[in-house]
């Protein structure tokens, strides 16, 4: 048998001895294209498999797989390592198929030597300067191969923005002809953990190197391999623990945001800019943005020869049963059972200390995989932004629990029966608890729609904004008036979808500044008539909870009004009502300790509610009162309060004082 063959364009028999091919490929000028290694020898196939696993590209069950020499040189160390291990078995009985077993392991042994032997001759000279830069952790673009070795961990920032980094693993990657210039670029291809509304999956992610000139550090260029990060350990420490909040973030979850959000693109090439989100609530549901936007084209699953049984993912642990592990959450329940997919090479136990010594090595692999694939979890995270109304992808780490405002409905200032009906119609209808009369059974399909009337700054804002935290569900706020611009086509598609998402998030609906959709107008042209027949229809058939706030309403329309379950009417607050916002906010200052404050008498407590102003004019007075006692280095007192109220009612003076009235008399 020959140790290899080096052919052009040699006849199929000369080969077929050969324990593997050489063919090196030339032009017409007799230039060098490419050198490929055709494995023919079954063992050295076999050798190879074992050793580098799935590779893309390559295809072990069908013919010869076809093999750079490139690829097999990065996977040197681990061919000498298995050479050695390759040693002979130690068999209870030595029968015939041991003798075959034992025949097949030297010779597979001495076919993997040569192979060894050939890619240490190929790569002789490359290997010291490799090793030599390797070692300095500088590369050239011509050497920019050896560092893409399949199921090599990669550190990457995420859309350039190197808050948020990223590791995933590599797949493959290729020398490309330039998009932007004659000069070759590097496309490197890898895969990381997402969710796809089902359970955990790989999803793939390409990342492309511009040509360069001379040396470079290694970490200077827009990916590369996590072991020459100069924090490694912290790196990995950090994304495992943010691995394991992406795990738990599946299904629906209302959170607070405060940090960089990134838009969502339908190509990842394109330029992301990033916003911020500074204490914003969000709807984490990347379930329910697929059903909004199913055509979303994001990054892709990987081909389903990547992602199936056979695969191994790491330390002997196949990867679909370990995502769907932590997809559900039952690590303890299921390791018994992905003990089983923990493939163990040699020998079966013999006694209990040895069956206990592989029971632990079992558990150990399986957590250091756990670990890795937490480590190649998506970064972002899609949600929906309750304060900007849009979808955008989440930096995982600054998401954060909501915490509520519990102080927030009870300090409402408002009419205790007014309270208690508001808080009873809204938190009877979260419970499915809502009793119709008409049919005298329990009203799952019908929504409700609560109508909040009445002068600004009287608290119809603060009373939605209570009841959502001390309920704790969340609130989602739409200003009518951007409606009316619309026609009814495009009111129907996005109030269709926002309703749908919000019955979904079981959340709580607010059209603010609603006058406009509830007033009967005396000429309705036909465009309006239709979008008021639309948003009618889709309330209509809206089972979630609606409120609607106004300022004044001259006519309530009479087709609208008929499709409202409950009214309230604000009036401005009397010195009683602005006493007590006052005192509050004044408690609220002395709670956070953010300034000393003088003593307050209640006579001068009822000479400051005297002027004109609204609760939320109260409110706001107290924070640039404080913000002028910092100015002034002084402590917060009455004289800060009544200078900031005298500008605030010369101006409302200065525009004329407005005349609520009894809208409903």
């Amino acid at each position: 048998m020959e140790p290899a063959a080096e052919c052009g364009n040699h006849d199929a028999t000369q080969t077929e001895d050969c324990i593997f091919v050489i063919r090196r490929d030339f032009n017409c000028d007799k230039t060098h294209i490419k050198t490929t290694v055709e494995i023919k020898d079954s063992l050295l196939k076999e050798c190879i498999q074992n050793v580098t696993g799935n590779i893309f590209g390559v295809n072990f069950t069908e013919g010869n797989p076809i093999f750079d020499p490139k690829s097999l040189f990065l996977y040197l160390d681990d061919f000498i390592s298995h050479h050695d291990s390759l040693a002979q078995v130690r068999p209870y009985n030595k029968n015939e198929q041991w003798l075959e077993n034992q025949w097949n392991m030297i010779s597979a042994k001495r076919r993997l030597k040569i192979l060894i032997e050939y890619l240490e001759e190929e790569f002789a000279e490359g290997k010291k300067n490799l090793d030599l830069m390797l070692g300095k952790g500088v590369i050239t673009f011509d050497l920019l191969w050896a560092l893409w070795k399949p199921h090599t961990l990669i550190y990457s920032p995420t859309y350039r923005c190197h808050d948020v980094p990223r590791v995933s693993m590599v797949i493959c990657a290729e020398k490309l002809k330039g998009r932007l210039s004659t000069n070759p670029e590097y496309s490197v291809e890898a895969r990381f953990v997402d969710f796809n509304g089902k359970t955990l999956v790989y999803k793939t992610l390409k990342q492309e190197i511009q040509h360069f000139n001379g040396t470079v550090n290694i970490t200077s260029l827009p990916v590369y391999p996590l072991q020459y990060h100069k924090d490694e350990a912290r790196i990995r420490r950090v994304l495992i623990e943010r691995g394991a909040k992406f795990v738990s973030l599946q299904g629906i979850h209302h959170k607070s945001y405060t940090g960089i959000a990134f838009p969502l693109v339908e190509s990842k090439n394109q330029t992301v800019t990033k916003l911020h989100e500074e204490q914003s609530r969000i709807m984490v549901d990347p379930v329910g943005f697929r059903k909004v936007y199913p055509d979303f084209y994001g990054t892709t699953d990987l081909p389903i020869q990547y992602t199936n049984d056979d695969e191994t993912f790491n330390n002997g642990v196949q990867p679909q049963c370990l995502m769907d592990m932590l997809s559900t959450q039952k690590a303890e329940d299921d390791q018994q059972n992905l003990r089983s997919d923990v493939k163990i090479r040699e020998g079966s136990p013999r006694s209990s200390n040895t069956w206990s010594k592989r029971e632990y090595m079992e558990k150990t692999k399986l957590e250091m995989a756990k670990d890795n694939l937490l480590l190649l979890c998506s970064p972002v995270i899609v949600g929906y932004s309750l304060a900007s109304l849009e979808w955008l992808e989440f930096d995982v780490r600054c998401i954060d629990d909501v915490k509520w405002d519990e102080e927030a409905w009870d300090s409402l200032v408002l009419d205790e029966k007014m309270k208690v009906l508001i808080k009873a119609s809204v938190a009877s209808h979260i419970s499915n608890s809502a009793f119709d009369v008409n049919i005298g059974a329990m009203a799952k399909s019908r929504g409700l729609t609560i109508v909040l009337h009445g002068p600004p700054g009287t608290g119809k804002t603060l009373t939605v904004a209570g009841l959502s935290d001390h309920l704790r569900c969340p609130l989602l706020t739409l200003p009518a008036k951007e409606l009316i611009g619309c026609c009814a086509i495009s009111v129907d598609f996005i109030l269709k979808k926002v309703l749908t998402t919000c019955q979904r998030w079981n959340a709580i609906v607010v059209f603010d500044d609603a006058q406009i959709l509830l007033e009967k107008y005396d000429c309705l042209g036909i465009e309006r008539d239709s979008l008021m027949t639309t948003l009618s229809r889709r309330l209509e058939s809206f089972q979630g909870i609606i409120f609607l706030t106004c300022d004044t309403i001259r006519v309530f329309d009479e087709a609208f009004q008929s499709r409202i379950d409950l009214f309230q009417k604000y009036d401005k607050p009397d010195r009683k009502s602005k006493s007590i916002i006052l005192k509050r906010a004044i408690s609220r200052v002395t709670a956070l300790n953010l300034c000393e404050i003088e003593t307050f008498s209640d006579e001068e407590y009822g000479k400051l509610v005297e002027s004109d102003l609204s609760g939320r004019e109260v409110e706001k007075a107290v924070e640039l009162a404080l913000s002028l006692a910092e100015a002034r280095k002084e402590p917060l007192g009455v004289r800060h309060l009544q200078d900031i109220m005298d500008i605030q009612e010369k101006f409302r003076c200065g525009f004329g004082k407005k005349d609520y009235g009894n809208y409903f008399s």
